[in-house]
């Protein structure tokens, strides 16, 4: 079993040595884990916690005004626990990507396609803003490479040789391929993009 995990190590009233314990924990069960993504704990003022931030055993902090500032941990421990728990995401991270050659490069004629399972790609005016779920690398693609990927964000193979100049596809494919944006499209996994489009 291959689990995706979010964890919040700083939950209210979490102290610093029962976050630490968590992480020992967690890692005990790492060759079970997937992908692993940290985030900080924040009470909305939408949400039960941040309209009544004291029932959870927070206070608001007066230099700032914020709204559940939690005392269970210091600042600096805090800082120190998600180091700890940004460090373990890594590890899972590097330990579950796949390798790719240094020196590869895409067939210009060969189908290729936006890893969607990897990528979550928003388009904003003529760009596309692509951030790679795992690492939250971000890349921003504008002008005639925009263009030619906006039809094709939801994981639809296709070819690059449809750019005109093959030079530019070269140089495109290149790029794209260095960022992560393109990989080559298996029969596979074109089947199983259109099997979810029909969905």
């Amino acid at each position: 079993m291959r689990l995706k995990i979010n964890l919040i190590p700083d939950l209210p009233s979490t102290t610093y040595e029962e976050a630490v314990a968590s992480l020992a924990e967690i890692r005990a069960l790492s060759d079970c884990l997937q992908e692993v993504s940290v985030f900080p704990f924040e009470p909305t003022r939408s949400s039960n916690v941040g309209r009544h931030p004291e029932r959870f055993g927070l206070v608001t902090a007066p230099a700032s005004g914020a709204v559940g500032a939690d005392p269970a941990m210091t600042a600096p421990q805090r800082a120190d626990v998600y180091r700890q728990y940004r460090r373990f995401a890594a590890e899972i991270h590097r330990r579950n990507s796949p390798t790719r050659p240094i020196n590869a490069h895409l067939d210009i004629d060969a189908p290729v396609r936006v890893p969607v399972e990897e990528l979550d790609v928003f388009q904003t005016g003529d760009h596309l803003v692509c951030t790679q779920i795992r690492s939250r690398k971000r890349v921003t693609i504008s002008g005639a490479a925009a263009r030619l990927l906006a039809p094709h964000v939801g994981g639809s193979a296709f070819s690059l040789a449809e750019f005109t100049d093959d030079a530019d596809a070269r140089a495109l494919a290149h790029n794209l391929d260095a960022a992560g944006i393109l990989v080559p499209a298996s029969n596979d996994s074109c089947e199983r993009v259109v099997a979810s489009e029909v969905k």
